[in-house]
């Protein structure tokens, strides 16, 4: 597992129940966009992270 890959996973824990967004999760862990979002792609194929992690897909 890659460092960012546990970055994400560290940020999307904290300490809320709150489902995390991608653009909280940049933030938090302090990487790019460009970065999280192939990640929570990888996390979300293989079901990891459930409710915690919400991608979200922009139309563009």
């Amino acid at each position: 597992m890659t460092l960012q890959t546990q970055l994400v996973l560290q940020s999307s824990l904290g300490t809320s129940e709150q489902p995390k967004y991608g653009m909280q999760l940049c933030h938090l862990a302090g990487l790019p966009s460009d970065t999280i979002y192939p990640i929570l792609a990888r996390l979300e194929q293989i079901d990891w992270g459930g409710q915690r992690l919400v991608v979200l897909r922009y139309v563009g």
